[in-house]
C-alpha cells in the first residue's frame, strides 16, 4: 500500500477488506501527507458463526490533509466508515466507504441502509465492495431482498450509481454513489490493485482545493476480495 500510494497522486484512496485487527498499528499503513480514518470487523454485529476471524473485513480512507478531513460521527456497527472533506471553505463533501460481506444478510445491509438515510445525501460520495450481484443497473432491479431494500434506499435519497461494468468477473459488485453526478468528472474501472481479485474503481471530481483553481481530483478504491 505504501509503495502504491508514493507512486500516485491520489487524494482519497477508499479501502475495503483491510484485514486490520486490534493489533494492527497505523504506522503500519500511515503515509506521509495521508490522514487515516478506519473501521475494523466487529464479529458480535454478525450472527454467531457467520464469521470467526476479526482480522478480516473492514474498511479504510486515506485522505489527503489538504482536503481538511474530519470524522463524521455516526454509530454504525456494520463495515462503514464516512468522513467529511473540506477543500474549500464554502465546499464540503461527505466521503464514504462501506463492505457487505455475501454472509452479511439483509440484517448487515440494513445497518448500512440506515446510515445513509442519516446523513445529508446532497454532496456524498460512497464507494465500496456491496456483493448485490443480482443488480442490473439499467433497468434498476433486484431479486433480492437486500437488492431491493438498497435500490429503494438510494431511491429514497436521490442517489445515483456511476459504475456501468463488471468489477469482479462478470459482476458488478464495487460501487460509486453519488447524489450530486454533476461534481463527477468521470469513473473508470481500472486493473486491479496488487494481488485484489477486484478491478479498482477510479473517480475524479471537479472541486476547487487549496491553491488550485477547479482542479480535477482523483479518487481511487480499492475494493480487495
Amino acid at each position: 500500500m505504501k509503495l502504491f500510494v508514493a507512486q500516485h497522486d491520489y487524494d482519497i484512496i477508499c479501502v475495503t477488506e483491510t484485514w486490520f485487527d486490534e493489533t494492527v498499528n497505523e504506522n503500519d499503513f500511515q503515509q506521509e501527507g495521508y490522514i487515516p480514518y478506519y473501521t475494523n470487523r466487529k464479529l458480535d454485529f454478525y450472527d454467531e458463526g457467520t464469521y470467526v476471524d476479526p482480522a478480516h473485513g473492514g474498511v479504510l480512507i486515506l485522505v489527503k490533509s489538504i482536503l481538511n478531513p474530519s470524522p463524521v460521527d455516526v454509530d454504525v456497527k456494520a463495515e462503514v466508515k464516512w468522513i467529511k472533506i473540506s477543500p474549500h471553505e464554502k465546499i464540503n463533501i461527505l466521503v464514504g466507504v462501506a463492505y457487505h460481506p455475501d454472509r452479511g444478510g439483509l440484517s448487515n445491509l440494513e445497518v448500512i441502509c440506515e446510515s445513509i438515510n442519516d446523513i445529508d445525501t446532497e454532496n456524498v460520495l460512497l464507494m465500496g465492495d456491496f456483493n448485490l450481484r443480482d443488480i442490473d443497473w439499467k433497468s434498476l432491479e433486484g431479486t433480492t431482498n437486500a437488492s431491493k431494500l438498497f435500490l429503494q434506499t438510494l431511491e429514497d435519497n436521490c442517489l445515483f450509481q456511476l459504475v456501468s461494468e463488471p468489477t469482479r468477473g462478470n459482476n458488478l459488485i464495487d460501487l460509486v454513489i453519488t447524489g450530486n453526478p454533476e461534481m463527477v468528472d468521470s469513473v473508470s474501472v481500472e486493473l486491479p490493485f496488487s494481488t485484489s481479485d477486484h478491478r479498482r474503481t477510479d473517480v475524479t471530481l471537479k472541486i476547487q482545493v487549496p491553491r488550485i483553481e477547479a482542479a480535477p481530483r482523483k479518487i481511487f478504491g480499492a475494493l480487495a476480495e
